[in-house]
């Protein structure tokens, strides 16, 4: 009876040890990507994990995706995987001073545009750094 119990474990840690490396092996790898403002001008951010355009930025200015960085401020983007790819759209305080919400609108305007993938998120330490450059 005792050897029959001791097997028993044998078999549940056994089958404990296999689950966890393979849910191990199946769990993504998630990364956030920080956004930093290294200039002397506020802007305006918007990042996603699916390609958008400046409308998209613009009139959900207050959604928690699209940021508003002060100069020299640094903001935790978002969260993507390995399955993800990240974009974002910056537009300086002075853009948005200088051109009406429907001149950008149309002509698709933007002071920067970014598209990463996970792993060039990875290899820059999930850091885009905005220089106005």
């Amino acid at each position: 009876m005792k050897q029959i119990r001791n097997k028993s474990i044998a078999v549940i840690m056994s089958s404990i040890v296999i689950l966890t490396m393979l849910a191990s092996q199946c769990q993504k790898e998630d990364g956030v990507v920080y956004i930093e403002n290294d200039t002397d001008s506020t802007i305006y951010v918007g990042c996603h994990t699916v390609p958008f355009k400046t409308k998209d930025l613009l009139y959900e200015r207050l959604s928690p995706a699209t940021e508003c960085l002060p100069p020299h401020e640094s903001s935790q983007g978002i969260t993507i995987n390995e399955d993800n790819s990240i974009y974002c759209i910056i537009i300086t305080e002075s853009s948005m001073e200088k051109y009406s919400v429907p001149e950008m609108v149309e002509s698709d305007y933007s002071d920067a545009k970014y598209s990463f993938t996970y792993e060039q998120m990875k290899a820059l330490n999930f850091k885009i750094k905005y220089t106005g450059k």
